[in-house]
């Protein structure tokens, strides 16, 4: 009985030992809260520098972005891509996804990429519709046709942003981008292929 007592205490010291390692190894929420920031900072504002090598930067920012409609999202943005679709399944369940584009990217975005989108997120539907060659720019419009409708420009498509340097701004002006986006919004719909 001693010896089994000596043994338990030997392996209670040996685990007690174990876990002063592990807390002593291990990041705190606190810690992790300031790694956070370091991505996280100048996303909040209404305009955002993302920098070349910033990737991460640029995919919570786009998705803060998409977050923050609560109706309605529309991008505007030639070459769209599977990135595109990651971003928009950040934006609230209840949200109309629209997007304006040639789909002029290389690859294009796939109707098979589209429908693993589906599968992912179930309930969502996006309405794709030709940007016709009209836009040069890339948009990101929340909640078209309310009081809080917010018109983003974007200086890289969502999914380039963080390769190069690039700026996100939150126009303050936005009276003339209306009839734009509504002549948009009538264009001939994109089929995905």
């Amino acid at each position: 009985p001693q010896q089994e007592l000596l043994r338990l205490s030997g392996k209670q010291a040996l685990l007690e030992g174990e876990v002063r390692e592990i807390k002593e190894n291990m990041v705190t929420k606190a810690e992790l809260s300031d790694f956070m920031r370091l991505f996280d900072s100048g996303i909040e504002h209404e305009e955002i520098l993302i920098l070349d090598g910033e990737p991460f930067k640029a995919d919570v920012a786009y998705q803060k972005i998409y977050g923050k409609a609560k109706r309605k999202i529309i991008v505007v943005d030639d070459y769209i891509g599977v990135k595109t679709l990651h971003h928009l399944a950040h934006a609230k369940t209840n949200a109309a996804l629209t997007i304006i584009s040639d789909n002029k990217a290389r690859p294009p975005l796939r109707l098979t990429e589209y429908n693993d989108f589906l599968t992912e997120n179930p309930g969502r539907n996006v309405t794709f519709i030709q940007s016709a060659n009209r836009t040069h720019d890339r948009y990101i419009v929340l909640d078209e046709g309310t009081k809080d409708m917010k018109v983003y420009h974007c200086g890289a498509s969502s999914k380039d942003a963080g390769k190069k340097i690039t700026t996100i701004t939150c126009l303050t002006d936005i009276d003339d981008y209306k009839n734009t986006i509504r002549t948009l919004l009538s264009n001939p719909a994109l089929v995905l292929k």
